[in-house]
């Protein structure tokens, strides 16, 4: 058997060596739209569909559901995955605001840059004056930062 001292000497070092080997590990990133990018100033009527797509990370978690909305999560071994969604009728449609807020959240690999990571958010509204349209957003266009105090 281990002396007191080992014992604690090996508890130390476990903690230790743990500690160092998730510091680089799997991070939790929250992600929502930027407000100040350049479309149409239309977009505020309803927002009936929406396709979130991740790629070389995984798709971690869903924050919220619009009401009346229907949502399909696809999701592939390596993480990656698709979440899906629309209301069944126009007054189930959502604000532009919804997707100002963390909307999902996303779980970045030990080893994979943040800039490897690839996401999009496709928005398809129906506007009072054009009817239906679509709007695409990448990276560039969206809040990635590190959630904090685990929201999900």
């Amino acid at each position: 058997m281990f002396t007191r001292k080992t014992t604690k000497t090996l508890i130390l070092l476990i903690l230790i060596l743990f500690t160092l080997s998730n510091a680089d590990g799997d991070e939790l990133y929250c992600i929502s739209l930027k407000r100040e990018f350049k479309i149409s100033s239309n977009i505020h009527y309803g927002i009936m569909d929406a396709d979130f797509e991740v790629k070389n990370a995984e798709l971690y978690n869903v924050l919220h559901k619009p009401r009346g909305w229907v949502m399909v999560v696809y999701k592939e071994k390596d993480g990656s995955g698709v979440v899906s969604g629309g209301a069944l009728v126009f007054a189930g449609s959502v604000r532009l605001k919804f997707f100002y807020d963390d909307f999902v959240v996303i779980k970045k690999k030990s080893g994979v840059k943040l800039d490897d990571i690839k996401l999009t958010l496709q928005l398809k509204t129906d506007e009072e004056k054009t009817g239906e349209n679509t709007y695409d957003f990448t990276n560039k266009d969206l809040n990635i930062r590190k959630c904090k105090n685990r929201p999900y």
